[in-house]
C-alpha cells in the first residue's frame, strides 16, 4: 500500500502499488522472526516471478537478454575501454 493525496479534495488515502493489487503483503519487520521454513512455505513469491518475467520479457524486445545478464565478453580484438563505466 502506499499514502495518496486526492488532487481535488486534498483527502488521504491508500491505493495499492502498480502491479500489487490483489496481493496482499507483510512488512518485513513482522517476518523477519519467522524460522526459515515457514517462510519458505508462508511467502508467495508470484508477484516477484510476474515482475522478473515482465522485466526479461521488456529487455528482451531490446536484444538478446542472456548477453544482457552475462560478463562482458573481452578478446583481442575488443579490449575493455578504460573508460568504461565499472560494470
Amino acid at each position: 500500500m502506499r499514502e495518496t493525496t486526492n488532487k481535488k479534495t486534498g483527502e488521504k488515502g491508500y491505493s495499492a502499488v502498480t502491479g500489487s493489487k490483489g496481493f496482499r503483503w507483510l512488512e518485513a519487520d513482522t517476518i523477519r522472526d519467522f524460522d526459515e521454513a515457514y517462510k519458505k512455505n508462508a511467502i508467495d513469491r508470484l508477484y516477484y516471478d510476474q515482475q522478473v518475467d515482465k522485466a526479461v520479457e521488456t529487455i528482451s524486445q531490446y536484444g538478446d537478454f542472456s548477453m544482457f545478464i552475462s560478463e562482458p565478453y573481452i578478446s583481442e580484438d575488443h579490449p575493455p575501454d578504460d573508460n568504461a563505466p565499472p560494470w
